[in-house]
Parts: structure tokens; sequence; C-alpha cells
């Protein structure tokens, strides 16, 4: 009896693995697979949970959830999305394991940003050309 488990046990595992490796995940499955970039070290504490809204000063431009240790961002309320993590350092700066839909589409890029009174500021650049906006997040707001 013992040599046959010896004998099955590869096949097992070779019909495992070939299992494993033919199944394709759909695309937001492999999005929320795919590990978010490491955080910093938290040294500031976190921001307060709730749904912080956001714009540019002439236009509303989304909303971002916070929850604990992780957020997401939704442009333009949008519906779902992915948390990810995200940390405050100890000087105010915010290093977001995410993604921000939209202010991040190719070739654009958040660069900074940082916790303010009433909430945070995040900076990005639309292109590599064009020159650095901020969107001020505000709340928590009431959902």
């Amino acid at each position: 009896m013992g040599l046959r488990v010896r004998v099955w046990q590869p096949v097992f595992v070779a019909l495992a693995l070939l299992v494993v490796g033919c199944a394709k995940p759909a695309p937001e499955e492999r999005a929320a697979a795919e590990p978010a970039a490491p955080a910093p070290p938290s040294g500031g504490g976190g921001l307060p949970d709730g749904v912080y809204n956001c714009g540019d000063g002439a236009r509303v431009l989304g909303k971002v959830d916070i929850q604990g240790a992780t957020f997401r961002y939704r442009p333009q309320d949008a519906t779902g999305g992915i948390f990810a993590p995200y940390a405050v350092t100890a000087s105010g700066q915010i290093h977001w394991g995410g993604p921000f839909p939209g202010l991040e589409a190719p070739p654009g890029r958040v660069t900074t940003s940082t916790r303010e009174a009433t909430g945070f500021n995040v900076s990005y650049q639309p292109t590599p050309e064009s020159a650095e906006q901020t969107m001020s997040c505000v709340g928590p707001a009431k959902s």
C-alpha cells in the first residue's frame, strides 16, 4: 500500500500543476492578485476612515475611500474598485500602494502626496511635459 502512494503521488502533483497552470483568471482577478507596491513603514499615523471628496478647485474629480490602512480612488463617483495599502510618514508624506485611475493613465503619474489639516493633497503630472496639478481631498465626508 505504501508503494502505491509513492507511485501515484507524482502523478497527482503533476496533474494539479497542469490544472493550475491552465487556469486563466479574469483581468480584474489578475489585477487583484498582483501584489501592490510596498508602502514604506508608517510613522505618522493613518488618515481617519471615511469618504473624502476630491477636486482641483474648479471641478470634482472623485472620491477616496479610507478603511484602516487601505484606500481606493473612485473617479467621478465610479463604483467598485480594489482597496490597496497606504502609509503616512512622520513628516506627513503619503505613500500609496495602489492606483489613482485617470490621474495615472499613461503617461500620467502621481508625484507627491501630503496630509493636510482637512484631508490630503495628491499632486500629479498628466504627461511628462505638463505642469504638476494638485487634487485636494477633504473629508471624511458623509457617503
